[in-house]
């Protein structure tokens, strides 16, 4: 009969209601605590359903999860150097969830006024992230293009965009890979004369990123390559003179 069936929801505080329509409504976080290696407290949410015995006890269940993960690294060289981490889509990804237990699998809707981003904290007693593997709990909802902000210590941003689409499958763990601190690279450029002579222009690449291996193409107006450039270190400069 219908009314021996139940629905368990996991974390208790964060589911709102439980009604005989077969519906949880469970609210995940805007703003979540990193843990390094796995995710913050409360916030992989589940959900269970179950008939109860004659004696009414409920009988043993499945939790299974209602939302996805995606894995973020952070490397040795950026280690202590980050203090937030925001993950930003189009669509909501946070907020208000409403899981339907009405068929043997729950289906999942975000509220269209949810939240569209996600600030991730360092954990709990630290002011930045440590070198290590963390993960941002997100409504299970296909993410269509995304982009992840970077705050550092120092309040200075770095902005990432993707316009790959990734996610959608509610226990799933996606990897979005190493985080890094980039900056544009600066190109300034001037004129070479001999005895009042163009000679050409000289080109000065500056990319400050320290340990990374940086390249640079130089094309003219019609798009021919007149230069390619590579360096092994953080700062790679030319200050050779092409025609």
């Amino acid at each position: 009969p219908r009314y021996s069936e139940f629905i368990a929801a996991y974390p208790y505080d964060q589911a709102a209601e439980n009604d005989m329509a077969r519906k949880v409504v469970m609210y995940l976080p805007d703003e979540q605590t990193a843990v390094e290696g796995g995710f913050g407290p409360n916030l992989n949410l589940s959900v269970a359903k179950g008939e109860r015995n004659v004696d009414g006890s409920p009988s043993q269940v499945s939790f299974r999860n209602v939302c996805q993960l995606f894995k973020l690294g952070i490397p040795a060289y950026i280690s202590d150097r980050i203090a937030k981490i925001e993950f930003s889509a189009t669509q909501a990804i946070a907020g208000e969830l409403v899981v339907d237990y009405s068929d043997y699998d729950p289906v999942v809707a975000t509220n269209a006024q949810g939240a569209q981003s996600i600030d991730l904290l360092p954990p709990t007693g630290s002011n930045a992230f440590a070198e290590g593997t963390y993960y941002i709990v997100i409504a299970p909802v296909e993410v269509e293009g995304f982009t992840i902000t970077l705050t550092d210590t120092e309040g200075k941003v770095y902005t990432q965009h993707s316009n790959s689409n990734v996610g959608g499958t509610p226990g799933f763990i996606y990897n979005l890979g190493n985080m890094d601190l980039i900056e544009k690279p600066v190109v300034t450029s001037s004129h070479v004369y001999a005895d009042g002579v163009l000679q050409g222009t000289k080109l000065n690449f500056t990319a400050p990123v320290p340990e990374k291996e940086w390249s640079a193409v130089v094309k003219n107006s019609q798009g021919a390559t007149v230069r390619t450039l590579a360096s092994a270190i953080g700062t790679l400069t030319s200050e050779h003179t092409d025609d």
